[in-house]
């Protein structure tokens, strides 16, 4: 069993009985909860831990999280003391927080470059493991907006995944070209998995997809070419009826509309199957804790899956009944195949 510490100001706290750590491409910042009872190891006093602390989360000499405590809940009653603490990344403070930037615009300017200004403030770091793209002609801070909101829209336009590293930086990445895990998932008997559920989904799929926008005015263009391009996929699936209609966000070209209609079809396939798989231990094959964002090979015929799989939360618990285990929620990797949205009327996608 990994031995799992809460450090704060250099000093570990360790013995917690109820762990729950989670880490997902799908969110800016890893979680944790940690609860013990009963008197703490060594009759440490608890007064050290607080809310708003900086805190680290460390298993098996591994940082998961790096950053705050956000709550602390203490109780007691006639034969127990309780503490529960909950806390995230410090990315966590770009979901909740405003984006302000003077003068709030850049010209020229490359996507780690704006996500670095935007993050400066909170002294978090921005690193990049993709090409990010060419530089941005313009982008501008919309009013109201959080600096995740802000990070996420640019990041769309460029096709690319902010995540949350666990030691306190957002990186950059892209679903395609992920690690693959040591081992293979293996249902059934003899298999290491303890349990699985699987889901597929018909509710978020069409039988046709259309995407409609307008195309900027060319000279060889007539005014209803202008007016509406439109571009049309099908998917075979979907016996019944089920038109759905997607307006572009931005002016493109016919081409580039049916790229779009394509990306839609692919991901609304890879999104409506998805399965939640329990192992005992944090680790592969190979030694390594598992990581958000890497593949595995799934052969469970006991939910219907024989692929290799994107994680795209793993989540890391210990409780006293069940000992130490992690639940992976995986899905096709065809998933999270970004489509880059259009900065500008030349553009084409989204």
């Amino acid at each position: 069993m990994p031995e799992i510490a809460l450090e704060i100001a250099g000093q570990n706290w360790g013995g917690w009985t109820e762990v729950s750590v989670s880490r997902s491409i799908e969110r800016l910042a890893g979680s944790f909860e940690l609860g013990v009872t009963d008197r703490w190891p060594g009759k440490q006093s608890l007064r050290a831990i607080s809310a708003g602390l900086p805190c680290r989360i460390t298993a098996a000499g591994e940082t998961l999280i790096t950053g705050f405590i956000d709550d602390v809940s203490p109780s007691y009653d006639a034969t127990s003391h309780d503490i529960n603490v909950r806390g995230r990344d410090s990315t966590g403070d770009l979901i909740d927080c405003s984006a302000i930037h003077n003068p709030g615009e850049w010209k020229g300017q490359s996507l780690q470059a704006i996500c670095g200004a935007l993050t400066q403030p909170f002294g978090i770091k921005v690193l990049v493991a993709t090409d990010t793209g060419k530089p941005f002609a313009s982008f501008r801070i919309q009013e109201s907006e959080t600096v995740f909101e802000a990070i996420e829209r640019a990041c769309r336009q460029r096709a690319v995944l902010p995540i949350a590293d666990g030691l306190g930086n957002v990186k950059l990445i892209t679903a395609s070209g992920a690690p693959l895990n040591a081992g293979v998932l293996q249902g059934g008997p003899g298999g290491n998995l303890l349990a699985a559920s699987g889901q597929t989904s018909h509710r978020d799929r069409y039988s046709k997809i259309i995407v409609k926008g307008q195309q900027a005015g060319a000279d060889t263009l007539t005014a209803d070419d202008i007016a509406t391009p439109v571009a049309e996929i099908s998917d075979s699936a979907i016996a019944r009826y089920r038109p759905l209609v997607v307006l572009a966000e931005e002016p493109g070209d016919g081409g580039g509309f049916k790229l779009r209609a394509k990306w839609e079809r692919s991901v609304r396939r890879a999104r409506a199957r998805t399965a939640q798989l329990t192992v005992r231990g944090w680790a592969d094959d190979g030694g390594k804790l598992w990581q958000p964002g890497t593949r595995v090979r799934v052969s469970d015929p006991g939910i219907g899956i024989d692929a290799i799989m994107l994680i795209t939360t793993a989540t890391f618990t210990i409780d006293e009944r069940s000992g130490t285990r992690t639940r992976l929620d995986v899905s096709p990797p065809d998933g999270f195949d970004l489509l880059a949205e259009p900065e500008d009327e030349a553009a084409t996608g989204w």
